[in-house]
C-alpha cells in the first residue's frame, strides 16, 4: 500500500458536485485514492465505499491537512459537467484537519449555489458524510 511508504498524506480535493455521490469532496478524494475498483464503488451513491474507504485509510496513514481548492467549483453535473455554465468562481481555499467537518461546510456552499440556480440539495445523495461521522473519522460540527 502506498501509505506504507509515506510519513504523512496531504489531501488536495476540489470543490465539486458529483452525479453519483452527491459531492466529491475531502472524504471521497482520499477514499477513492485507496481503490483500484472504483467503477464498482460508484454504486449506491458510492456508499459505503467512501466512508469505509476513508476509515480504512486513516488507520494506515496520518492525514494532518486537507487543502480544498474552491477557486473554481462545480455545482451540477459533476465531476466533469458537459456544460461549462455549471462551473463558478468561488475564489476560495478551505483548510481543515477534519474531513467530515470540511465536507459539511463545502456541501453547504454547493447547495447554496444549487438553490440560487433553483436546483435541489444533495444531502440525500451525499449521506457518506454522516456515515463517516458515525464511524468516528470526523465531526458533523
Amino acid at each position: 500500500m502506498l501509505t506504507d511508504r509515506t510519513d504523512v498524506t496531504v489531501s488536495l480535493p476540489v470543490l465539486k458536485d458529483h452525479r453519483t455521490a452527491g459531492m466529491t469532496l475531502a472524504l471521497k478524494n482520499i477514499a477513492f485514492g485507496c481503490y483500484d475498483h472504483y467503477t464498482f464503488a460508484h454504486q449506491g451513491n458510492c456508499e459505503p465505499f467512501i466512508s469505509e474507504g476513508y476509515e480504512h485509510c486513516v488507520k494506515h496513514a496520518q492525514i494532518p491537512l486537507i487543502i480544498m481548492d474552491a477557486t473554481s467549483a462545480c455545482y451540477d453535473d459533476g465531476p466533469r459537467p458537459s456544460d461549462a455554465g455549471r462551473l463558478w468562481r468561488e475564489n476560495a481555499i478551505y483548510l481543515a484537519t477534519d474531513p467530515v467537518a470540511l465536507d459539511v461546510v463545502c456541501r453547504k456552499v454547493i447547495d447554496a449555489k444549487r438553490r440560487e440556480k433553483r436546483l435541489g440539495d444533495k444531502t440525500r445523495e451525499s449521506r457518506h458524510i454522516e456515515n463517516a461521522a458515525r464511524k468516528g473519522v470526523g465531526d458533523l460540527a
